[in-house]
């Protein structure tokens, strides 16, 4: 006996496939999702509930032919460590109200001196931990600082009103290789027709919630040009799997 099957029957039947398999939407696509953004994720690229978790963005990758995001996601459980993952923006959305659990408290004392991974930065009371205050650190000339310069910008954040979040950035290495022309699907849509210079550069990041602190010790790779302002832009170029070398350490502030 033989099985006949409708083209009707068939595509309906791949139409549920894919409402099963994917997101409804492509979420960060409505939207200009970036560093320091609250959104929820699922970094299993799972559509059940259970798999999205909050998550806070620290990088924005602009890869062909979809953008990914470098994500810091919230500890599972009382007193665990946060994680990074890297999303791509189909399993990646905002964060809508009343999803965040982190509980508004007053502003902590904060005392702007420069920490590391190893070292946590207190109030002047002894009791209010707070993030170092961004550095760029000292180059090798003028266009060296201006890298560095770049790099900060593109990695610091102050949060909107009423939101956690605060970035700030500390650059403890940065090495310049050589420059060339503008390839095709290699370099940033931005800088066709530009020079770019290759820059490497090690840095930390610290997150300043509101119930902790989280230092990201990172290296990246950028391709850095002249925008049409005639300013240095930095953009990281590298592989889909960059952050897995990341180094990660999570700091409760006192209750």
């Amino acid at each position: 006996m033989k099985l006949s099957i409708s083209r009707a029957t068939l595509a309906c039947l791949c139409l549920v496939f894919f409402a099963v398999l994917m997101p409804s939407a492509t979420w960060a696509q409505r939207g200009s999702l970036k560093v320091g953004d609250r959104v929820m994720a699922s970094p299993s690229s799972l559509k059940d509930e259970k798999y999205w978790r909050p998550c806070t963005i620290t990088e924005v990758h602009n890869f062909v032919p979809k953008k990914a995001y470098s994500l810091t996601c919230d500890p599972q459980t009382q007193g665990g460590s946060s994680s990074s993952f890297l999303v791509n923006e189909d399993w990646v959305k905002p964060l809508a109200a009343g999803e965040d659990n982190a509980a508004q408290k007053p502003e902590q004392t904060r005392v702007d001196t420069r920490g590391t991974m190893g070292g946590v930065n207190r109030g002047a009371n002894g009791g209010g931990v707070a993030c170092f205050a961004s550095s760029a650190g000292s180059g090798n000339g003028a266009m060296d600082n201006a890298f560095r310069a770049s790099i900060v910008h593109g990695f610091s954040h102050e949060p909107r009103p009423g939101e956690d979040g605060r970035i700030t950035v500390e650059i403890e290495s940065l090495s310049t290789g050589g420059s060339h022309a503008y390839r095709v699907l290699q370099d940033p849509p931005d800088a066709v027709g530009k020079t770019i210079y290759v820059v490497r550069a090690n840095f930390t990041t610290c997150t300043d919630y509101n119930r902790r602190i989280v230092y990201t010790k990172r290296t990246r790779q950028f391709a850095c040009f002249k925008n049409p302002a005639g300013q240095w832009d930095c953009e990281v170029v590298a592989a889909v799997n960059t952050n897995i070398n990341d180094e990660t350490k999570s700091v409760d502030k006192p209750r």
